[in-house]
């Protein structure tokens, strides 16, 4: 290029956005190119925020064991031992023998290496007794004396006696008298003082015998102590005392109470008692009986186990109350007695 000549002039460049004549024509370009480039930044800030967040949750995972052992561990470890039964010392032991049982006695015909126990001989019943007894029943209330069952027929020899014999029958009868009321007798000896609790038996004996004295003098039967009112049911009762009695015989008064209670307690028995369920219970009850005969202190110190039992015997006693009052020799504020009722008892249960 020779030097006198003027150099070209330089291509004509695209002129830069900001250079732009502001245009209103020319205006969509320069959206369309803004568009473009924040479409690409927002890209490229969605991938490495996506990229750092997975580099993060990885390494929480990888880190999570040694810096936090327990954060999503369970709260109770088992621990798994395995069993190697070859380490082990395995040993058979046998158990001592129970020094609380008996040891069995050996089978021995040797009469010195029997296992013995001294038992008394078993109660056997007196038909004669019992007859007697069963006709002596009473078969109300006490009062007037009604009519005699009719005796068995004898042979014919024994049914028709001589006529002297006859009229020493008739002789020695007494006359009958529906107003006769039977006495007790009292024992022979008054006894002394003695302890509260060595007198229930004694008592109870004697109130038996006063008893079966006043059925057998009434004639029209009476039963107070030792057999049943009815023939669909069999209870029995028997009382003792358990306070002093100072020297009085409460033989007369006892037998009174006992029939009162007696016949209020047969009114009461339910009827699982009699025929033909013959429910069986025994119960005792304790109390007081005041100088005017009010009871006190009604206490149900062995009960039988069934309701409907013991409420016809406390009824036996409430239904009584009040008795009558105590002897005037008896110089004693109260007398404690307790009473033992039996349902249909078997036989040797009673004492």
């Amino acid at each position: 290029m020779p030097v006198t000549e003027a150099p070209p002039k330089p291509p004509s460049e695209r002129p830069l956005r900001r250079d732009l004549p502001h245009d209103p024509a020319e205006l969509h370009l320069l959206i369309e190119e803004l568009e473009d480039d924040r479409e690409r930044s927002r890209w490229r800030e969605s991938v490495w925020i996506s990229v750092i967040l997975h580099l993060l949750i990885v390494l929480a995972i990888i880190i999570q064991p040694k810096f936090f052992p327990d954060l999503f561990s369970p709260k109770d470890k088992v621990v798994l031992v395995p069993q190697n039964m070859e380490d082990r010392d395995v040993q058979f032991l046998a158990l001592p023998q129970d020094a609380h049982k008996p040891t069995p006695r050996p089978k021995t015909n040797i009469l010195s290496d029997k296992n013995r126990i001294a038992e008394a001989r078993k109660p056997t019943i007196d038909r004669h007794t019992l007859e007697e007894l069963q006709n002596a029943r009473r078969r109300g209330a006490p009062g007037p004396q009604g009519m005699q069952a009719p005796q068995p027929q004898q042979s014919a020899a024994a049914a028709s006696p001589q006529p002297g014999q006859q009229q020493q029958a008739q002789a020695a009868k007494p006359p009958e008298n529906s107003n006769t009321v039977a006495k007790l007798q009292s024992p022979p000896e008054e006894r002394p003082n003695r302890n509260v609790f060595n007198s229930a038996a004694s008592a109870g004996s004697a109130i038996e015998q006063a008893t079966r004295a006043a059925a057998a003098g009434r004639g029209g039967g009476g039963d107070y102590g030792i057999g049943p009112l009815t023939p669909n049911t069999n209870a029995q009762g028997a009382v003792d005392i358990l306070s002093d009695t100072l020297g009085v015989d409460f033989g007369p008064y006892l037998s009174r109470v006992l029939e009162e209670v007696r016949r209020n307690w047969y009114n009461l028995i339910p009827e699982e008692a009699r025929s033909p369920l013959f429910r069986q219970g025994k119960l005792a009850i304790q109390f007081m009986i005041n100088k005017n005969g009010s009871v006190e202190g009604m206490r149900l110190i062995s009960p039988s186990g069934d309701v409907a039992l013991d409420r016809a015997a406390w009824g036996g006693i409430t239904a009584s109350n009040p008795f009558p009052p105590l002897p005037r020799e008896f110089n004693g504020p109260y007398l404690a007695l307790r009473f033992r009722f039996y349902y249909n008892p078997d036989r040797g249960e009673l004492r």
